[in-house]
């Protein structure tokens, strides 16, 4: 084992002495029993509290602290009203740390050391937190969701702003507006940026043609909000490559600060995806003045392995976060010096003072530590929603309780129409409704089902799953998958498509037969042939209709005390033996699949008489009633509360696919324009946008695996994915959301509506798609023209192994902007395009870019 010792000199806080501690004045003022958002500018000696009026706007300079308190279960944002909660609630504190990039280490110090008595006054429940700019938590930035940061350059707001400036427009879940330090082309721009040139006459807003739809309509957003500041200046949008193309006073005021002349924008810079490095676990002591970091685990952390209430243990996360965990028992003086010992950990491992630090008391670990571990059993936790509450259902019921909908994954209740086809090679066979419950194995099947007419008030009418066995060819599984996608398509609305994968079905996949899946071993037998095998032991696994199903065994089936087993014997009788632990429950769903076989026998454990043992032999007995001690129920595939479920936005940009997690995520956070994860354990939801690109969509599966293989939890592959279209949303999606508006985002304005609303001057609106100002043709022309990266002229007409290998010798000119394509052929590309093939290469033979 791996052991870090760490002295004071790998420190680089100063030591505080536990008595010696004063709380600040200001801080004394926090009610211990309220809720609210605070935030704090700290100074060299000294905090000062911000006023209302400046919370978001951070200077890079300083350093901030951040206080934020929320009953337990919700979320506060820069919003909250700090209010006093007279009932017996528990609270949630989180404290954070905000480092400008520019700010002293005099102030950081002091803020770690100010930490320190908020944390004492709040007798050390709070979460504290240690972020850097650019590199802040997810729930740090959600406490700006809604309004925004701005981030800008020195210490201090100025009763004079000075003119001009410029600021990127960043961040697809929260709104940044940083600005920049300089106003130069080769520092700024790249064709995935958003930028803002703000002038005594003008507000600029440059638009990169590869920047997120979500950073461009923020950018309007915020642009409106310096004109309301300065009701004078005008808004203009200036689209990346069509600068020549601003009216004259617009291109004036522009040059005066971005010359054109010198224009230099780089192509979109993609940041390598970050690898996703396993979880560590240490466990620390004191020893004579060390602070002693003992490696004892990598990945698949549980919460047992945090047992000992006297010890202090380091979870090692690398960038997504170093985790430091005091037990309850451990000194106060300890708890207190936790930030700083864990700070010495990150010196002594040489990793970047970015990366975020977070401590936690035992007793008070917030949601996005314990989603690490794959069961998290919280002494305090009331469940809101018991899971199997509900005996008896139905789709009303359902559609009334969409949180219960969601905790169950239950669509509707299952009493629709169901039709199975298998799919053999490279077609499909329809399978007679007697036999649509028994499934084979070797085999992939297609499962349409139609909800009832009853439960019609909710938009989900058609529901296709792929069920694909463990022993599927891989023919089968991708004919499947076209078939899938398929009636996805000829459906178009009303309809999800779910990938299942053998012993993953999810609950109600189950309950379409009413749980009674009987799963057989080898290959399905067509027509005639298809019936029961001789002889076979079936194991009933579940207790209800949207959990029971039974499988085949085999030689290496787990076993548990409370099973009930199937027993085909080659007589052609028919058992059910049950355990002595198993459940009245699960005894009856046995009853019920063997019923579909034959008229059963019920023989209990230790009752078993002669007949039985001279049916089914002694081997089997002798088999069932060794447990194994290793057993273990599948926890992590189990539906997750609603605080441990997760929004991500997913993205594909040059084949790389990217997602970012939304932080206490809202229905009003899913955009049109936009692909979405949501993962709830059991099931991955993906939610395709009306206005999402096709080349993104066409990666969904794909998103969805990525997903799975990085989750910090170890789980499989085979997790079901469910594909689901805006407005057209299960039940058991929509009721992981607090509210769901189905009209909320009929009205939503993406960015090319919204310049059109605001009539904004600058240059023409790059076409996309969705443009109505343009023929088909030239839209057709124009997009195939704009979607490719751009570089410079020079650049284009020099040696060609200096030229990035995906650029086509002989198609330079796609890679030019707007403005040079107009400067080099006296023409737009539009034009160009209609020109014969010889006439076209004629022309970049002339102007040498062939």
């Amino acid at each position: 084992m791996k052991v870090l010792d760490i002295s004071q000199k790998d420190c680089d806080l100063k030591r505080p002495i536990y008595e010696e501690i004063r709380v600040d004045p200001l801080f004394r003022k926090i009610s211990k029993h309220s809720i609210g958002f605070h935030i704090f500018k700290v100074e060299n000696d000294h905090i000062e509290s911000v006023g209302k009026d400046q919370i978001g706007v951070f200077y890079d300079e300083n350093v901030y602290i951040i206080y934020a308190a929320a009953i337990k279960g919700t979320f506060t944002d820069q919003n909250t009203i700090s209010r006093e909660i007279k009932t017996s609630v528990t609270i949630e504190r989180f404290v954070h740390i905000w480092i400008g990039s520019s700010a002293s280490t005099v102030k950081s110090k002091n803020a770690a050391l100010k930490i320190i008595e908020l944390d004492v006054h709040f007798n050390h429940s709070v979460v504290q937190y240690r972020e850097s700019q650019g590199h802040e938590t997810k729930r740090f930035l959600s406490y700006f969701k809604e309004n925004g940061m701005q981030i800008l350059t020195g210490t201090s707001h100025k009763s004079t702003p000075e003119y001009p400036r410029l600021y990127q427009i960043y961040g697809k879940t929260c709104p940044i507006c940083i600005q920049m330090k300089s106003i130069n082309w080769i520092d700024n721009f790249n064709s995935g940026n958003v930028m803002i040139l703000q002038t005594q006459c003008f507000i600029f807003v440059w638009v990169g043609r590869s920047s997120s739809s979500i950073e461009r309509v923020n950018s309007l957003k915020i642009a409106s909000k310096f004109r309301d500041c300065r009701p004078s200046t005008e808004i203009a949008v200036v689209d990346d490559g069509y600068e020549q193309s601003m009216s004259i006073e617009c291109k004036t005021e522009w040059n005066k600060f971005l010359n054109l002349s010198e224009r230099l924008v780089h192509p979109l810079v993609i940041k390598p995806v970050t690898e996703h490095n396993p979880l560590k676990l240490y466990k620390c002591a004191n020893l004579n003045g060390l602070f002693r970091a003992e490696h004892i685990k990598t990945d698949g952390i549980e919460q047992i392995d945090l047992n000992d209430k006297n010890s202090t243990f380091i979870i090692d996360g690398d960038v997504y976060g170093i985790w430091i965990w005091i037990g309850r028992n451990v000194p106060k003086g300890d708890k207190a010096e936790g930030m700083r010992h864990v700070r010495g950990y990150m010196i002594k491992r040489n990793h970047p003072s970015t990366h975020p630090v977070i401590r936690i008391i035992d007793g008070h670990e917030p949601i996005e530590f314990i989603a690490m571990f794959p069961q998290w059993i919280d002494n305090d936790h009331s469940t809101s929603i018991a899971r199997h509450v509900l005996e008896k259902f139905d789709a009303l019921t359902l559609i009334q309780r969409p949180q219960v909908a969601a905790q169950m994954q239950l669509i509707d209740d299952g009493c629709g129409e169901i039709k199975v086809f298998r799919i053999d090679s490279d077609d499909i066979t329809d399978i007679p409704k007697k036999y649509g419950q028994v499934f084979y194995s070797n085999n992939c099947y297609i499962i349409h089902y139609q909800t009832h007419a009853a439960s019609t008030s909710h938009s989900v009418k058609n529901v296709i799953y792929l069920w694909i066995g463990s022993q599927a060819k891989q023919m089968d599984k991708t004919t499947g998958e076209l078939f899938l996608t398929e009636m996805f398509d000829h459906f178009n609305t009303n309809v999800v498509q779910i990938r299942v994968h053998e012993g993953m079905e999810p609950p109600h996949f189950l309950q379409l037969f009413r749980g009674r899946l009987i799963i057989l071993h080898g290959y399905d037998p067509c027509g005639a042939k298809r019936k029961f095998p001789p002889t076979f032991i079936l194991k009933v696994i579940g207790n209800s209709t949207y959990t029971t199903k039974a499988i085949q065994m085999t030689n290496k089936s787990s076993h548990q005390s409370t099973d009930c087993y199937i027993i085909k014997t080659i007589s052609g009788t028919i058992y059910v033996w049950c355990s002595q632990s198993s459940t009245g429950d699960t005894r009856e769903m046995a009853k019920g699949i063997a019923g579909m076989i034959g008229e059963p026998q019920v023989v209990m454990e230790g009752a078993e008489n002669e007949e039985f043992y001279e049916s089914v032999g002694d081997k089997f007995v002798a088999q069932v009633k060794v447990i194994s001690n290793n057993y273990m129920e599948p926890t992590l595939y189990s539906t997750w509360e609603k605080s441990k479920v997760s929004l991500y936005l997913a993205t594909l940009i040059q084949s790389q696919i990217q997602l970012e997690q939304i932080f206490a995520f809202e229905q009003k956070d899913l955009t049109p324009d936009n692909i979405y994860l949501l993962d709830a354990g059991s099931m991955i939801y993906i939610w395709l946008g009306s206005l999402s690109d096709v080349e993104q969509r066409n990666a969904v599966w794909i998103m969805g695996l990525h997903l799975i293989s990085i989750h910090p939890i170890p789980r499989s592959l085979k997790v079901p994915v469910c594909i689901i279209k805006q407005g057209y949303e299960p039940i058991s999606f929509t009721g992981f959301f607090d509210k769901w508006d189905p009209k909320l985002l009929d009205n939503i304005k993406t960015f090319e509506k919204l310049r059109i609303q605001m009539n904004l001057s600058g240059t023409h609106p790059i076409p996309s798609p969705r443009s109505i100002t343009n023929s088909i043709s030239d839209v057709s022309y124009l997009n195939e023209f704009d979607k490719h990266q751009k570089y410079p002229l020079e650049m284009l007409r020099g040696d060609p192994l200096n030229l990035p290998t995906y650029i086509n010798p002989s198609q330079k000119e796609i890679h030019l902007t707007h403005d040079d394509f107009v400067s080099v052929f006296n023409m737009e590309y539009t034009q160009f395009a209609e020109l014969p093939k010889w006439k076209q290469v004629e022309l970049k033979k002339q102007y040498k870019l062939f």
